[in-house]
């Protein structure tokens, strides 16, 4: 799936990859993972995967220093829902993916979604 969204174009990859991997894909694509930093980001990639609300989403979010972050240093600062199958307890493993409309503190994806800037 691929779609635009003001000046960002984004792509969902339907494929399961840890975090890093993912991350590292899509640099080498010239972008980088979806980090939907404002509210109305957020809505609009959310309106755009709603047909994807079954699976989790990777994004460019991350746990660091017990807080959360995105790939551009910016702080989470929303609540993150929690993903009920935790197998490793530590924030070393867990970043933010989207599923069923909301964000959430995950282990496991089943896709990811990398953004570029129209500059590009």
């Amino acid at each position: 799936t691929r779609f635009t969204i003001g000046k960002k174009r984004y792509i969902l990859f339907d494929t399961n990859m840890a975090w890093y991997s993912a991350r590292r894909f899509c640099e080498l694509l010239g972008g980088r993972l979806a980090c939907p930093e404002t509210p109305e980001m957020q809505k609009q990639i959310i309106e755009k995967l709603s047909a994807y609300k079954n699976q989790h989403i990777l994004l460019g979010g991350y746990a660091k220093f017990h807080k959360w972050l995105w790939l551009s240093g910016k702080e989470i600062t929303f609540p993150l829902e929690m993903n009920k199958d935790m197998s490793i307890p530590t924030l070393n493993r867990n970043f933010v993916t989207l599923y069923d409309g909301k964000f959430y503190n995950s282990q496991y994806s089943r896709s990811f979604l990398c953004e570029w800037d129209d500059s590009i």
